[in-house]
């Protein structure tokens, strides 16, 4: 797995992980960070989180065909708050 940057978001890539196994685990890092964020802030707002997902081979098979699709309104998105 690989954590980066992408237009000023992060980017997680999970290898040989398929799309269902890949919002389960966005699920779980937005459960971590809220409650990191709530323990050192207690009274900051809550915070959103977005989240799209892209797959190989169905979205693209080169990195730009998967940041392509990502970035448009084909991708999966999942948005919370916390």
């Amino acid at each position: 797995d690989v954590l980066g940057a992408l237009h000023g978001a992060y980017a997680v890539l999970h290898t040989d992980t398929g799309p269902q196994g890949t919002k389960v685990s966005a699920h779980r890092l937005r459960e971590v960070v809220v409650k990191m964020l709530v323990q050192r802030f207690p009274e900051a707002p809550a915070p959103v989180f977005s989240v799209r997902t892209v797959s190989c081979p169905e979205h693209g098979e080169s990195v730009e065909a998967l940041i392509e699709h990502l970035e448009s309104e084909g991708a999966d998105a999942v948005s919370s708050a916390a």
